[in-house]
């Protein structure tokens, strides 16, 4: 039980950091006149929408993972 929680762990968090690292770098809003525009309703517009919705996605996913090898540790 105990190598199954790191494993399946590990594979999450790694997943989780370099898909993070992925969004990060490829779907960052690229449109100039974003910040200017958007300042109140950018959580509106369709590329900030898709970041954060990834952001927050991958950054569960890598905090599931650091969870499991915890417990996998502990236990």
């Amino acid at each position: 039980m105990r190598t199954v929680l790191i494993v399946v762990g590990g594979s999450l968090f790694v997943c989780g950091a370099a898909g993070y690292g992925v969004v990060r770098v490829l779907l960052r809003p690229t449109d100039p006149e974003l910040d200017e525009v958007y300042q109140e309703f950018e959580d509106r517009h369709p590329e900030v929408l898709r970041y954060d919705r990834w952001t927050r996605l991958t950054l569960g996913v890598a905090c599931a993972g650091m969870l499991l090898l915890f417990l996998g540790m502990v236990f």
